[in-house]
């Protein structure tokens, strides 16, 4: 049964495309909830400097707003994709650098996901050349749990 369908999400077509796709399986499934995590890799070089150090200083309010933003730039944008999400249980999560494929993985185990739905190439294109992107690959190589590449 698939309860928890994680979507990584960067705002690229493909996973826009996966969205789509996962959030027909979650409708089909019913009573699943569609998880759609957007990993920050082009962190701001203060926020960074801070997460790098571990420092909780002043900056750790600039830090919640940044994520503060970049979720509500998530939600926004997730709106625009799916344009009905009626009847979908939808749980949002930004989390802030750090390697895409070990975020996606963690992710995978704290949420305790059923199924991984993502796009063929992210919003470096680099997949596009050679058809499927390298966080996308080396995510379905070491989940435990089934994941569909959208493209």
């Amino acid at each position: 049964m698939l309860q928890r369908i994680l979507v990584p999400y960067d705002f690229s077509e493909p996973s826009g495309r996966a969205l789509q796709f996962a959030a027909e399986i979650a409708r089909l499934a019913k009573n699943s909830q569609l998880c759609v995590l957007h990993i920050v890799v082009d962190v701001p070089t203060r926020i960074g400097m801070e997460i790098a150090l571990g420092e909780n200083s002043n900056n750790s309010s600039e830090l919640a707003e940044f994520t503060d933003d970049m979720m509500a730039q998530l939600r926004k944008s997730v709106g625009k994709v799916l344009k009905d999400s009626g009847g979908l249980d939808l749980k949002y999560e930004v989390v802030v650098g750090g390697d895409p494929v070990e975020r996606i993985l963690q992710a995978i185990g704290k949420d305790k996901i059923d199924l991984v739905v993502m796009g063929s190439a992210g919003h470096k294109g680099l997949g596009k050349l050679m058809g499927i992107g390298s966080v996308s690959r080396n995510v379905m190589e070491k989940s435990a749990k089934p994941v569909t590449i959208v493209h």
